[in-house]
This record gives C-alpha cells, sequence and structure tokens, in this order.
C-alpha cells in the first residue's frame, strides 16, 4: 500500500488565513464598531480624554446599551422589539411617580423590574400564544406604552418634571445612580458585565445560530445550498413563524400553505415553500434550484449528470461529514475499482464483500450503478478533476480524493 494513500477523513487545519480574519471581524464588529465610535469621541471631545470623562461617557451610555444588547437577543433569533424605547419611558415615568409615594429606592427598583418584565410579558404572550406577528404586536405595544405615559403623567401632574419635594429629598435616589467601585460606576460595570455575557452567548452558544454557525446572506460565507438547507430543516412551529417574516406571500396564501401543512406535516410542504422564497429572494431562482439538485443528491434520484453540475464548494458541503480519502492522482487513476475500495480504503473489508454487493447491484460510482468490480478508474470519472463519489447501499457514502 503506499504512503501517500491516507484512510483516515481528512480535515482542515485551523489557521489564521484571509477568510478567518474576515470571520472573525464579522463575528466580532458590534465590539469593532463600538469602540470606533468611542477612540472618536474622545478625540473630538477634549474633556473626555480624562479618567473621569471616559467614566462619564460610560454612565450615560450604560442605560441604553444594555437595552441594545437586550435588542440583539430579540434581532438573532430572528424577533423584532419596536416598543423598547416606550417601554423604558412608561416603567422609568411611572418609577417616579412610585419614589414620590415611597421615598424608597428598593420599591421603586422592585416596581421597575416588575412592570418592566409584565409589559415585556404583554408582548411575549401575544406573540407566542396567540402568534401574532412580532412587528404588529410591538409596533402597537409601542404607541400603547408611550401614549398611557404621555397621558397619565401630563393629566395628573405626576412626571420627573413635577417632582414633589424638595432635591435633599431625591439624595438617595440620584446617589444610587451615581454609585461608583473604585472610581468605575456601578451601571458601567452591569454594562460592561452584559458585553461579555452577550459575547458569550453569541460566539459560544447555538443561540440564534445553526449547528455549524451563522447564517449569513454572503454567498462567500454561506452558500446558496446550506442557506436553501438552513430553512428547509427549520421545525414545524418555526417555520410557521418564519413564513409570515421572513417572505413576501399574503395571507391569504399563508394561511392555505399552513393548512395543506397541518394535513400532511410529513410532506414539509411549509418548509418547502419557506426555503424556495427566502432562497430566491436573496440569491436567485437559478441558485435555488441548483440547490434543490444538491439536496436531491442526499435524499432523492439524482442522476450523475447532477452531480457533475455541483461547483466544488458545493460538492465538498453535500457530503460534508462522510469519509474521504486522499490517493495520489497517478496510482487512482488505471486502478481497478475493487482495490480501490478493498485496498487503497477501507469502504468494504474485504475484495470479497465488495464482489459480492457488486453483484448485487448495491454499488455505484458517481451514482452509476458498477457492473464491473475489475472495471478500472479514468480520468473522466473525476468530478471537477478531482472527486470520486462511492456509494455502498442507500445511505453510505465515501469521498474519494485525487491529490
Amino acid at each position: 500500500m503506499s504512503q501517500n494513500t491516507e484512510l483516515k477523513a481528512q480535515t482542515k487545519k485551523p489557521g489564521l488565513n484571509k477568510k478567518g480574519i474576515a470571520a472573525w471581524i464579522n463575528n466580532y464588529s458590534f465590539i469593532l464598531i463600538a469602540l470606533a465610535i468611542f477612540i472618536a469621541y474622545l478625540f473630538i471631545n477634549h474633556g473626555a480624554t480624562t479618567w473621569s470623562g471616559v467614566m462619564n461617557i460610560l454612565r450615560h451610555s450604560a442605560v441604553v446599551g444594555i437595552m441594545a444588547f437586550g435588542m440583539g437577543l430579540v434581532i438573532i433569533t430572528g424577533g423584532i422589539d419596536l416598543s423598547v424605547g416606550s417601554m423604558l419611558a412608561l416603567v422609568g415615568s411611572f418609577s417616579v411617580v412610585v419614589f414620590n409615594a415611597t421615598d424608597s429606592v428598593l420599591l421603586t427598583l422592585l416596581f421597575a423590574l416588575v412592570a418592566g418584565g409584565l409589559c415585556g410579558l404583554f408582548n411575549g404572550v401575544l406573540i407566542g400564544l396567540v402568534k401574532m406577528p412580532a412587528f404588529i404586536v410591538t409596533l402597537a405595544t409601542m404607541l400603547i406604552f408611550r401614549s398611557v405615559a404621555q397621558y397619565y403623567l401630563r393629566t395628573t401632574g405626576s412626571s420627573i418634571f413635577n417632582m414633589t419635594g424638595t432635591l435633599d429629598h431625591y439624595a438617595s435616589f440620584y446617589g444610587f445612580g451615581q454609585l461608583k467601585i473604585a472610581t468605575v460606576p456601578v451601571v458601567g460595570i452591569v454594562l460592561l458585565v452584559v458585553t461579555v455575557i452577550m459575547v458569550f452567548i453569541s460566539t459560544c452558544t447555538k443561540f440564534g445560530k445553526t449547528e455549524s454557525g451563522n447564517v449569513w446572506l454572503d454567498p462567500r460565507y454561506t452558500s446558496p445550498y446550506k442557506f436553501y438547507q438552513f430553512w428547509l430543516n427549520t421545525s414545524d412551529e418555526d417555520a410557521k413563524r418564519y413564513i409570515k417574516i421572513f417572505t413576501l406571500l399574503d395571507k391569504q396564501t399563508i394561511d392555505d400553505l399552513i393548512a395543506e401543512h397541518d394535513a400532511a406535516p410529513h410532506l414539509r410542504i411549509l418548509q418547502k415553500r419557506l426555503a424556495q422564497e427566502v432562497t430566491v429572494m436573496i440569491h436567485s431562482q437559478e441558485e435555488y434550484e441548483k440547490a434543490v439538485e444538491a439536496s436531491n443528491i442526499l435524499f432523492g434520484g439524482a442522476t450523475s449528470e447532477a452531480l457533475r453540475k455541483l461547483d466544488e464548494q458545493t460538492l465538498l458541503q453535500v457530503f460534508e461529514g462522510v469519509p474521504q480519502y486522499k490517493i495520489a492522482r497517478a496510482e487512482l487513476i488505471g486502478l481497478p475499482f475493487i482495490e480501490l475500495c478493498a485496498e487503497r480504503s477501507d469502504i468494504f473489508p474485504s475484495k470479497g464483500e465488495c464482489r459480492k454487493m457488486v453483484q448485487a447491484g448495491g454499488v455505484s460510482l458517481n451514482k452509476e450503478k458498477v457492473a464491473d468490480p475489475m472495471r478500472a478508474i479514468a480520468e473522466s470519472d473525476l468530478i471537477d478533476g478531482k472527486y470520486l463519489l462511492v456509494q455502498k447501499g442507500k445511505k453510505n457514502y465515501y469521498l474519494v480524493i485525487a491529490e
């Protein structure tokens, strides 16, 4: 057996290349943008270059920053919330009313947490249980929260512009907001902690991700085939939600599709239509058809012609995870098929097993049945001038790579 033959599946060693750097920048782009804005602000505002100036920026931006991270969690799950600003105004305004009545920072803080939670719960019930579109729900609650805050506080005179008592009365309230640990504002520390948690969730967990990472609109990072597969593999509940958010289909068409899907969920009618609409919208009709053909290679009755139409990237993605064997091109060309499968690889444990299965019609090379186990591998057999696809039975695939 040649030393150039590798019987183990090949995996790429991670390295720092241009594509890897680009992927890293994309993963941490929000941090880089924040740093760029912060540095620009320091140069523009001379007073902000002092330590106290930097801490002042951190304190004032903490609330908005924490809200932004919360919105980020909503967005990466495919949702949207337009009511956040109005919810903050409503809860903040009524918190002043509570503080005026109780003169207690602790009770005011508890009220703010409970009130914010109830507002979020109201949105969640309408979106999660009633199944209303998040855009419609949060647009409505944005107007409701804002209207309630403005009407009640203006008509009763109970607002932050009409506080009761003297400034000393609010000393504890202001002191709580100005609390520091070693000159660093507590609210700023909370923002930094939330930042670390957000980075961990978005990069080290499957929250908002597919199994292999983020789904990109740019085909350089997510091919049309993988993009199509992402939508095709969504759950029934997610498909019903996504088709309302990410497609331009009218309500009647969506309702008909959902009813048809519920009648025969095993046909995955909803997922197929969702995958079609989004893939055509982002890529093209041609790329969608290619993705369908690529999917049929593994899960349908695809032909050798369809297999040879695949570009190298899609071919490798379709057969990602299958055993791969690298053999020197000079040794591969002219090699009998039975030797390729039983001696130069471990596709079959022996020539006898290979010969027996070939005779039974259970072995294919590039989606064509192998009739003669002694047939020689020819240059014309190589897909894209480099690959051979061996299929054993219905579901066992092996990729041979000519080096």
